[in-house]
Formats: structure tokens, sequence, C-alpha cells
């Protein structure tokens, strides 16, 4: 019986990390850019300019949590690249 409340006090407490752990940044974009066939060029334009890391997946990381950083990068992607971002729109 001891072995099964240690086992349970630990999935419990295992479990409750998980549940509160933060999540991981997905990734930004330069959303249908018209001046360009695929939005990996803009994206990485704009990532560099504001200080971001591009992906392999063609995403900006780096950007979250830095609100200047990331209305630069939109503010690049609407005015640059004539894309279909908002300047409001969050990094993830």
């Amino acid at each position: 019986m001891y072995k099964s409340i240690v086992a349970l006090t630990v999935a419990i407490a295992f479990g409750s990390a998980i549940v509160s752990a933060a999540p991981t940044e997905q990734g930004s974009w330069c959303y249908n850019p018209k001046n360009e066939q695929f939005w990996g060029q803009a994206s990485s334009e704009c990532c560099r300019l504001n200080g971001g890391q591009m992906g392999s997946d063609r995403r900006c990381y780096g950007l979250l949590g830095k609100d200047n950083s990331c209305r630069a990068f939109y503010a690049c992607c609407i005015g640059t690249w004539n894309s279909g971002n908002h300047i409001g729109d969050s990094c993830f």
C-alpha cells in the first residue's frame, strides 16, 4: 500500500508540473504578403531587422514578450511586404 501511495503522490506532483509549465514559443510570420510569392522571404527579412531568429519552419522566434520588437516586426510585414497582419497582432 505504501508503494501505491508514493506512486500516486509522484504521479499527481508530476502531472501538476506539466499543467503549470509555460507554453513554448510557436513563432511569428508575415501573413499572406502580397509583395512576394512565398511568405518566407518577408518573414525572414522582418525577423532579421527586429532581432529575431528564423526557424527552419520559416517562422520568426525570439519576439515573444518583446512588445516593441513584435510591433516593429508586424509593421515591417505590413509596410514593406503588404501583408495581411495587423500592428496589434501578438507574437507567438
